[in-house]
């Protein structure tokens, strides 16, 4: 018995039907679309958007979506850069209500000249709640684990003062290990905690004029041990010697304690470290300059991320968390100050940071960041 089978004659679908398919797939996005043409007004607008942001397609435009959600970045500046095609891509979290978007704005090309601009929406609001559960577990676990670590700690300042008794040199050398141990524990701890109040938004600015070179001096002083052990020369270049700016002690601490300990950390043995500040017009600038392992040029622009550490780092300080350089970021960003850097493998980096001589504008939270040498 055989089996008979038929053929199927297969008809491409006209263009017209392709084109209405593809709009019709673009309007089943779980993502905004708005289709913007050269002269910036809008061609093409999604279901989807209109329904996040409650804008009709007939009375949507760049105006109007600025406006709702009141975003200065949405400038013409940047409006104009993407139009014009000098920028590729302008990226921002946004918020309307109680949801959270990311916004892509990115430019259209035609041949080689830009014709237009897309923009997307996209939400983002069950991610941010994801994130800011795991920050408030961080900050529950830090809270937790900071207790008993403090609690070896103040036995250990007992053991090792001889208050209890005295100890031979064997076990006082145990205990050393043990103690120092524990307090790089307790940074950690720390600097855990610095996170989460920092991306949760509950830190404190509390700014008070303060002598910000005497204050530099006592951090480099309360390095002195790491900067003995590695027999590291440190030059520092202060103009003026006594400068008082309105600033937050502890976070002003915590920046420079960062910085400095990163130096010592990845400098050389033997060589030096050259730390100046300068008051300029409007700012004041603070450079640390070390000949230390330096950082590979394809990582450079990771430098800043949370838990980030070079490919070298660990051959040339096996501590460290990749949370310092975060953190001292996120507290410029709040201070309206800057930080960046330059570096050439195996020969260095300086870390340049300025301040505005305005100083820092006090702010209320719920607690203050901790300085650590994390």
């Amino acid at each position: 018995m055989s089996i008979q089978t038929k053929k199927i004659k297969f008809r491409p679908p006209e263009k017209a039907n392709i084109e209405v398919k593809i709009e019709d797939l673009i309007q089943c996005f779980p993502e905004g679309v708005v289709v913007f043409n050269a002269a910036r007004q809008v061609s093409f607008v999604n279901t989807t958007i209109t329904a996040m942001t409650g804008l009709s397609s007939a009375g949507f435009d760049l105006s109007a979506f600025r406006r709702l959600f009141h975003h200065e970045n949405l400038t013409n500046l940047a409006i104009r850069q993407v139009f014009s095609g000098k920028k590729f891509l302008h990226i921002l979290e946004i918020k309307l209500t109680r949801f959270w978007y990311e916004l892509f704005l990115l430019p259209l090309h035609h041949d080689t000249t830009t014709s237009g601009a897309i923009l997307m929406l996209r939400d983002i609001t069950r991610e941010k709640e994801i994130d800011k559960t795991k920050t408030e577990f961080v900050s529950l676990a830090s809270h937790q684990l900071r207790t008993p670590l403090s609690i070896m700690k103040w036995y250990g300042d007992m053991l090792l003062s001889d208050d209890v008794g005295r100890l031979n040199a064997k076990q006082q050398r145990y205990l050393r290990a043990v103690y120092e141990s524990n307090q790089h524990m307790v940074d950690l701890v720390n600097a855990l905690l610095n996170v989460s109040r920092i991306e949760m938004g509950t830190f404190t600015v509390e700014a008070t004029m303060t002598n910000v070179p005497a204050l530099a001096r006592d951090v480099i002083n309360g390095l002195t041990p790491q900067i003995s052990s590695k027999k590291l020369k440190i030059k520092t270049y202060f103009n003026p010697a006594q400068l008082a700016l309105s600033v937050d002690q502890q976070l002003l601490r915590i920046i420079f304690q960062n910085i400095i300990s990163n130096s010592i950390k990845y400098s050389s043995a033997g060589t030096s470290i050259h730390i100046t500040l300068q008051k300029n017009s409007s700012d004041l600038l603070f450079t640390v300059t070390d000949q230390g392992c330096g950082i590979p040029p394809e990582q450079q622009e990771k430098v800043f991320t949370k838990l980030f550490r070079a490919d070298n780092a660990p051959s040339a300080s096996p501590e460290g968390t990749g949370l310092g350089l975060y953190i001292v970021k996120s507290i410029l960003d709040t201070v309206a100050g800057k930080i960046r850097f330059e570096s050439k493998f195996n020969s260095g980096t300086t870390f340049f940071v300025t301040l505005p001589l305005t100083g820092m504008k006090s702010s209320p939270g719920l607690q203050t960041l901790i300085p650590t040498k994390i």
